[in-house]
């Protein structure tokens, strides 16, 4: 739970590091010739993580009316 400006400051960077990392996988395992399937299911995890501090993220937005 991000519970300061400073957190939110942090979790936006880390979503968006999160955001250009998983778009960095999925155009080198699509180089690799891997199927829109197998790119799906190996970045799965990550884009749950991300999904978890885009939450959090709102949350805090919503909490502090930003």
């Amino acid at each position: 739970m991000i519970k300061n400006s400073t957190e939110y400051k942090i979790s936006l960077d880390r979503l968006d590091g999160q955001n250009q990392r998983i778009a960095d996988i999925q155009k080198k395992l699509a180089s690799d010739g891997l199927t829109p399937e197998e790119i799906k299911r190996a970045t799965d995890p990550l884009k749950t993580f991300t999904l978890q501090i885009q939450e959090e993220v709102e949350a805090y937005k919503k909490r502090e009316g930003l």
